[in-house]
């Protein structure tokens, strides 16, 4: 009997084990209910509240699957209420990927369904991308206006979840400020793509609170065409011939390009007008005005030969290129050579650049045997000096060092010269700094250390500053005691009464405790009503333990009340009130009192 009631029991262990696996299988993500060819009805619900953990209302969210057969495709869609709930029925196939795009306060957030159950609480601190696009010319230009998008790429059909759109400004910078969420695309564990005007990709893998940087560098921006290159050829007007001892300048960029012979050649040039100058000893000196506007320029410069003579040719050096996109952080000594057909020149001395500006004009001269003078200059821009970083707080305070609610802070930069690159902040005390993107807030009770900078576009960068946020929204904590707490001979005299009061604030600290009142009660009864000289000597509005207080009830068996008011203040200006109760009886008389 045993044997066969054992052999039962396994049976029944492996049918309910069986029917668990199929359930198990047939139940990829939510409640389903099973219909034809594999197609399961599922329902995601949960919630979405903000940093502080309060609900959303009108967040929206969309539900899409994927499988190879047909791709991705939105199969669903709800949004919030205002409790922050939402629920959504959907239709899949089983073995389909489920992704869920939430929408909410201009963030678009990707995340992998894995369960009935979705709740969102969106993240203090945003993640960034930023990055700056420049031309491949010998200045790294700028680009401005240049197209950037973010996105993730669930598969082929609708796939393509647009994150953000950025421009380039006028210093060729973008930002991308998002909430990464957690999902897996066809790049792999929350890759996104980066599309640089439309036509270059880049992935990358970024995670909640990460933060990165991608420069990317262009040879241009289709479809117009604007940078190219310039080739010169300098050759005699009557002959034809090359002149080897010519000397070619390209003036219009930020340090004048020069090269010595015939034939002169560039890198990629920021399109643009720029002169072609050149020079050599016993021809006139030839000045053509060229624009880059794409491709290759090339230019054939005819030089006629000089019957009186030519000056010296003088180019100006600087002893090295700009520090930084064509700034100089510190001094710079420019150098002045020359050339001349005669031999013997004298040349104006270097000259050491210590003043701050932007394209100052730093010219030589050199005369020769003749006495004919040249003179030949360079721009420099030079910024020694680093931008000043201000931080402003907004929040509700007292007027004191501290707030009684959340506090925002935002960081501003100024920089005279070069311009303002950008700014970072640090609350590690310096070990990880981020880039600043917009106003940080502080939510969390207690003090906070905030360290920031600034650098500007030569590279100057300023000290650390710091300011520290300081929030207590919790009043303090307040007891009293009196004592006595009881008068029981009520002669109608006044009696002394002491109070014990003791406060405490585990943030700011107590700033003050006052006696902020002291009131009378009675319960019935046909005695002496009360007046204001039953309570005495009591200096409201400071911290008074010592009064006086009559002892007068309103009949036998009924009792007066004093109820005493003390008020604690703390640094915040967060207040707590707290009362104890002085009791007045008078007792019932015998005949023979």
């Amino acid at each position: 009997m045993f044997r066969a009631t054992e052999s039962r029991g396994g049976k029944s262990i492996i049918i309910w084990a069986m029917m668990v696996s199929i359930i198990v299988m047939s139940w990829n993500v939510g409640s389903a209910q099973a219909t034809d060819d594999n197609v399961v009805t599922r329902s995601l619900q949960g919630t979405i509240v903000d940093e502080a953990g309060v609900p959303i209302e009108g967040a929206t969210l969309q539900i899409g699957i994927y499988n190879a057969s047909q791709g991705f495709r939105f199969v669903g869609s709800g949004s919030t209420d205002t409790q922050g709930k939402y629920s959504i029925d959907y239709e899949k196939t089983l073995g389909d990927a489920v992704s869920a795009i939430l929408k909410v306060r201009g963030f678009v957030v990707v995340y992998e369904v894995l369960a009935d159950m979705l709740d969102v609480e969106l993240p203090e601190e945003t993640s960034t991308i930023t990055g700056t696009i420049t031309f491949e010319d010998e200045y790294a230009t700028p680009v401005g206006n240049y197209p950037v998008n973010l996105g993730v790429y669930l598969g082929r059909g609708e796939g393509r979840i647009n994150i953000g759109d950025a421009l380039t400004d006028a210093d060729g910078r973008y930002v991308f400020s998002f909430i990464p969420g957690n999902f897996n695309s066809m790049r792999g564990e929350n890759y996104f793509v980066i599309t640089y005007n439309g036509n270059q990709e880049e992935t990358l893998q970024l995670h909640t609170g990460g933060h990165a940087v991608r420069d990317r560098t262009v040879y241009d921006q289709p479809p117009s065409y604007f940078n190219g290159r310039l080739e010169v050829d300098v050759t005699d007007a009557a002959t034809n011939e090359p002149i080897e001892d010519a000397v070619v300048e390209l003036v219009g960029t930020n340090i004048p390009l020069v090269q010595s012979g015939h034939y002169f050649f560039s890198n990629v040039l920021r399109g643009g007008p720029y002169t072609v100058r050149a020079s050599a000893p016993g021809y006139e000196t030839t000045e053509e005005p060229i624009e880059i506007n794409g491709f290759v320029y090339r230019l054939s410069v005819k030089m006629t030969a000089s019957s009186v003579g030519n000056p010296p040719v003088v180019t100006a050096v600087a002893e090295r290129e700009p520090d930084r996109k064509g700034w100089y952080n510190r001094d710079v000594l420019v150098s002045f050579h020359a050339a001349d057909e005669e031999g013997e020149v004298t040349v104006d001395p270097p000259v050491l650049v210590t003043a701050e500006g932007s394209r100052q004009t730093i010219t030589g001269t050199a005369t020769n045997a003749a006495g004919l003078t040249g003179t030949g200059s360079i721009i420099i821009s030079l910024d020694k000096s680093a931008p000043s970083t201000d931080a402003l707080t907004s929040g509700d305070t007292s007027g004191g060092q501290w707030f009684r609610s959340d506090v925002e802070v935002s960081l501003s930069a100024i920089d005279s010269l070069s311009g303002v690159e950008g700014t970072e902040y640090s609350l590690n005390h310096g070990r990880t700094w981020k880039a600043y993107q917009g106003p940080i807030t502080f939510t969390n009770e207690g003090e906070h250390r905030l360290q920031y900078r600034s650098t500007d576009l030569a590279g100057n960068k300023e000290a650390i500053k710091q300011l520290v946020v300081k929030i207590d929204r919790t009043p303090p904590v307040l007891l009293v005691v009196s004592n006595p707490p009881l008068l029981t001979n009520a002669n109608g005299r006044m009696a002394p009464v002491r109070t014990v009061v003791m406060g405490a604030d585990f943030y700011s600290g107590v700033e003050s405790i006052e006696l902020t009142s002291i009131k009378i009660h009675e319960n019935g009864g046909n005695g002496t009503l009360p007046t204001p000289d039953d309570i005495q000597k009591a200096e409201y509005g400071t911290f008074d333990t010592s009064f006086e207080l009559r002892a007068e009830a309103p009949a036998p068996g009924l009792t007066r009340h004093y109820t005493i008011t003390y008020t604690a203040t703390d640094r915040a200006g967060n207040e707590t009130t707290a009362k104890t109760v002085v009791s007045v009886a008078k007792l019932w008389s015998l005949p023979w009192q």
